[in-house]
């Protein structure tokens, strides 16, 4: 329910970042054996009825006859659209290529992405810290790594808002460091 220029700006960004991954990884799996409709809403409000969970800025939602990503072209606190887009984005890469990618590794993997960013159509960034990432490693105790790598869809560290910023920070430094 957005505006056609915020529509073609989601486009354009979303067709950006699967050009360079087509680039980078051409191992990838990038044509899905379903359509995905990308849902894009006016504003926190218009998407809030939408949301699986209070403190979800944009989710990606696999099918069987049908992918979604949803999301608002407007800042989620200090979230950006853009890196929400790119994040949900590579979820459906992740789905496409590995089925049943841990979850350390699916969010990790798409908090690294979500920092893509393009400039004059031909530089581009990825992996550029994420602050609030940084901030939360700093100054909280980091969960042991065995437990990093059991957290599962049903685990508190998903699915419980004072839990799941730790396990996001930590699943982005294992893979920023991994792929650094």
């Amino acid at each position: 329910n957005t505006g056609e220029k915020e529509i073609k700006e989601v486009a354009l960004k979303l067709e950006q970042f699967r050009k360079v991954f087509t680039r980078l990884f051409p191992q990838m799996v990038f044509n899905t054996p379903v359509p995905t409709t990308v849902v894009v809403f006016k504003s926190q409000s218009s998407f809030a009825p939408f949301r699986p969970g209070a403190n979800t800025a944009g989710y990606f939602q696999a099918g069987s006859d049908v992918n979604y990503i949803a999301l608002t072209t407007e800042f989620y606190g200090d979230i950006d659209a853009f890196d929400v887009i790119f994040h949900e984005y590579t979820h459906l890469l992740v789905k496409n290529t590995f089925e049943n990618a841990p979850l350390w590794f699916n969010e990790g993997l798409a908090e690294y992405y979500s920092t893509f960013k393009i400039s004059d159509d031909r530089k581009v960034v990825i992996g550029s810290p994420i602050s609030k990432h940084v901030y939360l490693l700093r100054d909280n105790k980091m969960l042991p790594f065995k437990e990093l790598l059991e957290v599962d869809h049903k685990s508190p560290y998903y699915n419980e808002s004072n839990k799941r910023g730790i396990f996001y920070a930590q699943s982005w430094a294992l893979m920023h460091y991994l792929l650094i």
